[in-house]
């Protein structure tokens, strides 16, 4: 009899997929803002711990930044191939927010990207109109769209899985014969609606800092930014990590 995998092997299983593991990274990185914003805090500003943390906190974003650069083609993908929302929905709505929600992932990479390479092109950035801050701005504009847009997409989402489900309900109590294969169905919709809301709660949690970054001039202080960072990056990591 093969055991269940235990920690360790999960974490690795976990990791090895590049989307995934990206979720512990960022919960490692946002862990560090957060952990340097309390320290300058409480010892000022100028505290040498503190600005060290913050190093590395943001020498684990510059990082991410370098790997995401795959993260166009996906949406590029399901734009072509018209599967960004699945197939199985049937309001139409849902599928044209979709191809939105990919068309404002695809602007936010190749803008952020962008705007990423030119900080460090000095010759570049003397090119940009509006300086670093508006580009900068501009790409997370894109970033506060994908949210809202997804916010949207999976709002009429949860509405359909409703419907679907008091249908189901409907023909248990008139269907004996089929009473099992619709009792499968309904913890189907059970399963897809748990990951609408998982996918909302992190929606909410990405809003803040997405509003914050899409302005030339951010209104929401350092360590909070790195702090709903990290509450999204933990609830993500704990919420896709295999129980099993």
């Amino acid at each position: 009899v093969m055991s269940k995998p235990d920690f360790l092997e999960r974490y690795v299983n976990y990791t090895s997929n590049v989307w995934l593991a990206d979720k512990v990274v960022k919960c490692t990185g946002y862990a560090c803002g957060t952990t340097a914003a309390i320290i300058k805090t409480l010892f000022g500003p100028d505290n040498e711990v503190g600005q060290d943390i913050d190093k590395i906190a943001a020498m684990i974003s510059s990082a991410r930044m370098v790997y995401r650069i795959a993260g166009i083609w996906p949406s590029l993908l399901k734009l072509r191939e018209n599967t960004g929302a699945g197939k199985a929905w049937k309001d139409p709505r849902i599928h044209l927010v979709a191809k939105m929600v990919d068309v404002a992932n695809i602007f936010y990479h190749a803008l952020e990207h962008f705007a990423w390479s030119a900080g460090h092109v000095r010759a570049l950035q003397r090119r940009i109109p509006g300086g670093m801050k508006r580009c900068w701005a501009i790409a997370n504009f894109w970033w506060l769209a994908w949210v809202l847009l997804d916010m949207v997409s999976t709002a009429l989402k949860l509405r359909e899985l409703k419907k679907v489900e008091a249908d189901l309900f409907e023909a248990l109590g008139n269907n004996k014969p089929n009473e099992a294969n619709i009792q499968t169905e309904i913890a189907g919709v059970s399963i897809q609606r748990r990951a609408l809301h998982i996918q909302l709660v992190r929606l909410w949690l990405f809003l803040p800092n997405a509003y914050n970054w899409a302005l030339e001039d951010a209104i929401i202080p350092r360590g909070y930014v790195q702090f709903m960072g990290f509450l999204e990056g933990f609830y993500g990591t704990v919420m896709s990590f295999p129980r099993k």
